[in-house]
């Protein structure tokens, strides 16, 4: 019974109240420490988002922000639909520490939307070079590489129907010249 009634009080509102009330304390003795990170963390899973993003931006601001706390805060933008920011702290973490998986994931998830596959490619591949044995970042990064090729394809035809399209275009005006200049003689030698 005992056992029960700690599983059920971990993850509970009251649970994440708990914690957020002890990281709270410890955050505001040391406002340099990191601990502003589980503070946001649980605000978060109280469905205190605002709160969260406010103590991670606070937090980041007293002490410069580590990539965990920077990945979070995208999360959050991102689940708030702040695309660009979380778009941007993605981009400045994976410039510089590129095998975070949790960041690659959410980046390409923004990519996908805006239909930046090469660029969701490219951030895949080079994740494989830190995990060549996860079937998930494989999978991950082959998705992307068949996209671009697929997409690549797609252009080159594209590419071929239009050409074909304006030199049907131009034929077509060559011969409207023709059949009007045909005409013109024809009403001239007529008027001789």
């Amino acid at each position: 019974m005992a056992t029960e009634d700690s599983n059920n009080w971990r993850g509970s509102h009251a649970y994440w109240s708990k914690l957020a009330s002890i990281y709270s304390s410890i955050a505001r003795s040391d406002p340099r420490s990191f601990f502003y990170v589980p503070l946001a963390e649980a605000q978060a899973n109280m469905n205190k988002v605002k709160e969260a993003i406010v103590t991670l931006e606070d937090g980041m601001s007293a002490r410069a922000g580590s990539r965990a706390a920077k990945v979070f805060l995208a999360k959050l933008y991102y689940r708030e639909g702040k695309t660009e920011k979380a778009k941007g702290l993605l981009e400045e973490v994976l410039s510089v520490k590129p095998d975070i998986t949790s960041a690659v994931f959410l980046l390409c998830k923004i990519y996908e939307k805006e239909r930046k596959y090469v660029s969701a490619k490219k951030i895949t591949t080079g994740l494989m070079d830190y995990y060549p044995d996860s079937e998930v970042v494989q999978s991950l990064a082959r998705r992307y590489k068949d996209i671009t090729e697929i997409g690549s394809r797609r252009n080159e035809k594209l590419s071929k129907t239009v050409a074909t399209v304006c030199e049907l275009s131009a034929v077509d005006k060559l011969e409207t010249m023709l059949d009007k200049i045909t005409k013109l003689k024809e009403c001239e030698s007529r008027q001789h």
